[in-house]
């Protein structure tokens, strides 16, 4: 058995967070070009018979 090994994840600090397990994901997105992007996605899903609304 490896007793030498972590029970549990080790929490490593970041300098202005903390992760778990080695590992943050950040989701950082262009407000203008995703408002753009909305705008398209919602006329191709009319004309495919959705509600873009919805």
């Amino acid at each position: 058995m490896n007793d030498h090994l972590p029970k549990t994840p080790s929490l490593i600090a970041d300098a202005d967070s903390e992760v778990e397990g080695g590992y943050e994901k950040v989701d950082r997105y262009d407000a203008i070009t995703t408002a753009e992007l909305a705008k398209h996605f919602g006329k191709v899903l009319g004309l495919i018979g959705e509600d873009p609304q919805r």
